[in-house]
């Protein structure tokens, strides 16, 4: 109706029905990974990441799962949770998620983290947990084959970041 609307060519009209079946099916399978619960998707993750040799993350707003320690992670995990409705295996899903971070340790693979400052400073756990968080990315920034870097907060920026995203080698 919108394309109508705006007179837009049949061939435009195409492309748009085209892209909203993708978004329609994509967020199918997305619903259905949560109503599995947490671990599911972190099961994923460790199997994708176990055949990338070169990772580069970018994140805005919340420390990577890859990073967090298991306190920060069963806040994370607890809010996916709560906000869907996933099945309560938030234990679970830490455990898998702190499984994931073994990757790290790989000295064949590479991993490049960016992160804005609010992703250290935002309050999405207690304070005390937080700096546990922070402690935890000092220490793993120590490792020859991380790299992390963070855009402080006065930094001019050109947009604002809306979402993170992540590179698997070139992909």
């Amino acid at each position: 109706a919108w394309a109508q609307a705006v007179n837009a060519s049949e061939a435009t009209m195409a492309e748009l029905l085209a892209r909203l079946a993708t978004v329609k099916s994509e967020y199918s399978a997305w619903r259905r990974q949560f109503r599995e619960g947490t671990r599911s998707k972190q099961q994923d993750y460790i199997e994708l990441e176990a055949k990338t040799a070169r990772l580069r993350v970018f994140e805005p707003i919340l420390v990577p799962g890859l990073l967090q320690t298991a306190e920060y992670a069963r806040y994370r995990l607890a809010d996916v949770h709560t906000l869907y409705g996933t099945p309560d295996d938030v234990a679970e899903g830490v455990r898998t998620r702190m499984q994931r971070q073994q990757v790290l340790y790989d000295q064949g693979k590479r991993f490049q983290f960016l992160l804005l400052e609010h992703a250290l400073r935002l309050r999405v756990c207690p304070v005390e947990v937080l700096r546990g968080q922070l402690g935890h990315l000092l220490a793993l920034s120590t490792l020859s084959n991380v790299e992390l870097g963070v855009i402080p907060l006065d930094s001019p920026v050109a947009t604002a970041p809306m979402h993170g995203f992540w590179i698997f080698d070139d992909e």
